[in-house]
């Protein structure tokens, strides 16, 4: 342990830390400019870091032919990148969900016959009142009849 931490700088005095300056000098070399890098045939990957781009790196750094898994399981034949790469790019996609069947005729048979309903309601209730306030007026208003000479 004292080896490493004088070898590092050590911990009591301001010295050179050789350990970051190989590392400084590895990345100057393979032209690394940030951490985490990754490098592929001594060339550094640029771009972000996830799998779809270490993926699409991958496949277009062969000069020949790619192998077979870099058509099957490039973007858009698949949104699952590892079970394709791990299956070798034998991958059954999933069936689509099945779509819901639409009742078009049973909503509007519910939604007229809702309507009849309170229509209906309304129509005995304006019925019922119109009948009790012609009850009323015939009660303080007779109607003349024709035998009383006027």
């Amino acid at each position: 342990i004292d080896d490493c931490m004088s070898m590092s700088g050590d911990v009591n005095q301001d010295d050179i830390n050789h350990f970051l300056d190989v590392e400084i000098a590895e990345q100057k070399k393979n032209g690394i400019v940030s951490v985490p890098s990754i490098v592929i045939n001594g060339k550094p990957m640029k771009g972000p870091v996830n799998s779809w781009s270490i993926f699409f790196s991958l496949c277009s750094d062969f000069l020949g032919d790619a192998p077979e898994v870099c058509s099957r399981c490039s973007y858009g034949f698949t949104n699952d990148l590892a079970t394709c790469v791990g299956t070798g790019g034998d991958i059954v996609e999933p069936a689509a969900p099945k779509k819901k069947k639409r009742h078009h005729g049973r909503n509007f048979f519910i939604t007229f016959l809702i309507l009849g309903t309170i229509g209906g309601a309304g129509f005995w209730y304006y019925k019922k009142h119109q009948d009790n306030q012609n009850n009323i007026i015939a009660d303080y208003m007779p109607f003349m009849s024709s035998n009383d000479g006027v």
